[in-house]
């Protein structure tokens, strides 16, 4: 009769740590599945919306790179919204179009006044749309709609006035 017992708590002595490993091991997965769904769905969506924060990253940084008095201005340029930033440093003899034409966000450099054409200009990243507009009198709403017409818009700030 000794024998038995000891058999049997042999065996829950035995079973007990492979119970605890199979129970802790199903955890740890299912963190770990858990957590890559989030992840995926994260980098889906970084994706989904990489063009437009581009663009808006970089339409933002051209404002404050240029931000002078009245160097920033909307208006429009080959019939489609334009953000105008002129460069004073050169007495305000060039301006900076960028716009919007042929399926692609575009830059164009080129003497005040001259006749340009727009396909002159440089293509940045593909985009359906681009609006600006200057909200108040120191803020510039800048909208970028993707190829995929999702829309994503910034606000930013003209610190040197107008």
């Amino acid at each position: 009769m000794r024998r038995t017992t000891s058999g049997r708590k042999h065996n829950v002595e035995f079973l007990f740590p492979i119970v605890l490993f199979l129970i802790f091991s199903i955890a740890a997965i299912s963190v770990i599945l858990f957590a890559a769904g989030v992840y995926k769905r994260e980098v889906e969506m970084a994706q989904e919306h990489y063009t437009t924060r581009t663009s808006l990253e970089y339409l933002t940084e051209k404002v404050h790179r240029s931000d002078a008095e009245g160097a920033v201005s909307v208006g429009t340029f080959c019939g489609a919204d334009a953000l105008i930033l002129e460069d004073v440093e050169s007495g305000g003899k060039y301006v900076t179009y960028i716009y919007c034409l042929d399926g692609s966000l575009r830059e164009l450099y080129a003497l005040k006044g001259a006749d340009v054409d727009g396909a002159a200009g440089t293509a940045i990243i593909p985009l359906k749309d681009f609006q600006a507009e200057m909200t108040g009198d120191h803020f510039l709403t800048l909208s970028c709609t993707d190829t995929e017409d999702r829309t994503q818009s910034a606000i930013t700030a003209i610190r040197s006035g107008k």
